[in-house]
């Protein structure tokens, strides 16, 4: 009984690593062309924020850390920022 199993286990060895291979290829093209179509779909912007300002109006924020300080004049730069004060990882 133990050499039928072992038999049949030494002629299925090929097999399975056969079809292993292929299933990788498939999985591995299949993954590709997902991330290149997704290259070239048209995404929608991603809104990380809102700045409100004292006469009320209201600005998306998008991908804040180029849009801070990149303006044509100096002042964009200086725009005071209120942060919650934390001391020591805290919350204070």
């Amino acid at each position: 009984m133990q050499a039928f199993f072992t038999g049949l286990l030494a002629a299925a060895i090929p097999i399975l690593l056969s079809l292993g291979r292929i299933v990788m290829a498939v999985l591995a093209i299949w993954t590709v062309i997902r991330c290149t179509r997704s290259l070239f779909e048209p995404q929608e912007q991603e809104h990380w924020g809102v700045m409100t300002l004292a006469n009320g109006a209201r600005y998306d924020l998008c991908h804040w850390e180029n849009v801070i300080g990149r303006a044509k004049n100096g002042r964009a730069g200086q725009l005071p920022l209120r942060l919650p004060q934390s001391r020591g990882g805290v919350p204070g």
